[in-house]
């Protein structure tokens, strides 16, 4: 588990955060940024197979859904949920709840990109819209909410 969600960079979150802040610090950008990590992360490590794993064995050993859980998706939500508690902060976008926020916009994402695979739904049955597709509309509908100037949870 430890070995298979090491190679999500999440140290690089923080750092094209900084970046994004120190340049003109545009929210959709490192959102945009983010996904991308997660998309590399997905392809790179063969996610689908993997959580397909977890999903097998855990129900026998629940403990590795757990592990799952702890190792990999609690740490890359809170890592986004820092992001956005910095955005936050520095008034670039108003999610005065940054960790609901943060399970909100993987659930944007992830919907199209991880589980109908997981699933073995095929493309034809859901229509599935291209990543770029995916990852501006979930950006857009963010910050349609979170935007700078919305209305606070």
């Amino acid at each position: 588990m430890e070995h298979h969600w090491s190679s999500l960079p999440l140290g690089d979150l923080s750092t094209r955060l900084e970046q994004s802040l120190g340049s003109d610090g545009d929210p959709a950008g490192f959102l945009r940024q983010f996904s991308e990590i997660l998309l590399t992360f997905i392809d790179d490590t063969d996610q689908v197979a993997f959580t397909r794993l977890v999903i097998a064995e855990s129900r026998r050993s629940p403990w590795i859904a757990e592990e799952f859980y702890r190792v990999g998706k609690e740490p890359l939500t809170k890592a986004l949920a820092d992001c956005l508690q910095r955005l936050h902060e520095t008034g670039k976008i108003n999610c005065p709840s940054p960790g609901l926020a943060a399970h909100q916009f993987l659930g944007l994402i992830q919907e199209f990109i991880i589980w109908p695979q997981v699933m073995t739904i095929g493309p034809d049955v859901m229509n599935i819209p291209p990543f770029d597709v995916v990852v501006e509309e979930g950006i857009a509908m963010f910050l349609d909410r979170y935007g700078v100037g919305k209305r606070p949870a």
